[in-house]
C-alpha cells in the first residue's frame, strides 16, 4: 500500500497563498501589530527571559529574510539584521556583539549567545566567560528598574543591563525600517534585490526537510510580490 504524499506543486501553491499573498512591506507592518500585542501580554506576566529570547529569535528570522538565507538560520542572520536595522536606532547594539575581549578573529554575537536559546531551554540566560575563564559578563534584565541610559551597557560589576520594554520597542521600530527598505526594493546584496532575497529566504523556512530543490526549482510556482 503506497503512502499518501502531497504533490510538491500543490504544497508550494499552498505556501504561496499563505505567505506570499501580500508585499513584504505590508507583511512586516502586519507583524508589527501582532507582535506588539504579543509582547505586551508577555510583559504583563513578567516573562522577561522568554520575551528577550523571542525578540532575538525574531532578529534571526528577519535577518534570514533580509539576507535570503537558504539554509538554517543562525547568529549570522541576527547579526546582519542588527547591523542594518538596529544599530541605527541604538548604537549600543554594536557594543553587545563582543561582550568580552578575545583574540579569536572569528565573528561573534555575544548577546545572541547569551539570550537566544538558554532562556527557553534552560530557564536562565547564559553568562559570557572571558578567554582565561577568570571573568564573566552576566545580566541585569527587567521591565521597569533599568535606567534608560544603561540599556545595553555593561556595568562595573560585569552585568549587562537590558530594558525589556525598550528591547521590544526597538525591535518594532526596526521592523518598520525593514518595511520601508522592502518597499524601496533597491539594495543589491550578492546580486539580489530585497524582494528576491525575501522570497528565497521565506521559501527556505517552508521548504520540507530533506528537499534539495531551490525555490526556483519548485514545480509550477512563480512567487511574485
Amino acid at each position: 500500500m503506497s503512502k499518501p504524499f502531497r504533490p510538491l506543486a500543490e504544497y508550494t501553491e499552498f505556501v504561496k497563498s499563505q505567505v506570499f499573498h501580500t508585499s513584504p512591506g505590508q507583511q512586516l507592518r502586519d507583524w508589527i501589530s501582532v507582535w506588539s500585542r504579543l509582547f505586551q501580554s508577555m510583559q504583563g506576566v513578567n516573562a522577561i527571559f522568554e520575551l528577550s529570547s523571542l525578540v532575538i529569535a525574531r532578529w534571526e528570522f528577519l535577518g534570514a529574510l533580509y539576507l535570503g538565507t537558504e539554509g538554517d538560520s543562525d547568529y549570522h542572520d541576527a547579526l546582519a539584521y542588527s547591523r542594518q536595522f538596529l544599530i541605527p536606532i541604538n548604537r549600543n547594539y554594536a557594543c553587545v556583539e563582543n561582550l568580552v575581549d578575545c583574540l579569536d578573529p572569528r565573528e561573534r554575537f555575544d548577546l545572541f549567545t547569551m539570550l537566544r536559546n538558554k532562556p527557553l531551554h534552560g530557564l536562565v540566560a547564559a553568562g559570557i566567560a572571558t578567554p582565561d575563564n577568570k571573568g564573566v559578563v552576566t545580566w541585569w534584565i527587567g521591565f521597569h528598574k533599568i535606567a534608560p541610559e544603561n540599556h545595553l551597557t555593561v556595568d562595573r560589576n560585569g552585568g549587562l543591563h537590558l530594558d525589556g520594554s525598550k528591547f521590544c520597542e526597538e525591535l518594532l521600530q526596526s521592523v518598520a525600517s525593514f518595511a520601508d527598505y522592502q518597499d524601496a526594493n533597491t539594495d543589491l546584496v550578492e546580486g539580489r534585490l530585497p524582494h528576491a532575497r525575501w522570497r528565497r529566504g521565506y521559501w527556505a523556512r517552508f521548504k520540507p526537510k530533506f528537499m534539495k530543490c531551490s525555490l526556483r526549482m519548485a514545480e509550477g510556482v512563480k512567487f511574485g510580490v
